[in-house]
């Protein structure tokens, strides 16, 4: 997303940047919707950070059962580098406060593209999180928050 946003940010100081309406496919990307779907937003966000092409687990609320059985690690305990799942939605987790708060790169969040800091406990029923990195310890002090 960076890279996206620096070469459009010197497109419009160099005036060459124009706007079309056009859907975004990204190579690879099993999902439709661009940055006004939850799936692909997150699909596309763990392959430009990670390079890694997750495969195709359906609707956000099936992304943790998915991933699990396809042996990726998941948990309660929120952590840079995972992917938070809802029973509906779906976001890139890109660091947390260790307690309470994480901050997420998401798309289909009141119809586009976020990013923030916010308590994902109050942001409807959170699944758990997929882990793409190192796996958080059960007992850190955030693991009581969560579950």
């Amino acid at each position: 997303m960076r890279k996206i946003l620096t070469a459009v940010t010197g497109m419009i100081l160099a005036g060459t940047l124009t706007i079309s309406p056009l859907t975004i496919h990204a190579e690879g990307n099993p999902y439709g919707g661009g940055w006004n779907n939850c799936t692909w937003s997150a699909w596309q966000l763990v392959s430009e950070t990670d390079g890694i092409q997750l495969p195709q687990w359906g609707n956000a609320g099936s992304w943790l059962t998915a991933a699990a059985n396809a042996g990726y690690a998941t948990g309660s305990v929120p952590a840079a580098n995972s992917i938070a799942v809802w029973s509906h939605h779906v976001a890139f987790v890109t660091d947390t406060d260790g307690i309470d708060q994480i901050y997420t790169e998401e798309g289909g969040f009141n119809g586009g593209y976020y990013e923030g800091w916010f308590s994902a406990t109050g942001r409807g029923r959170l699944c758990g999180f997929i882990y793409l990195g190192d796996v958080p310890s059960a007992d850190s002090a955030a693991a009581e928050t969560w579950q």
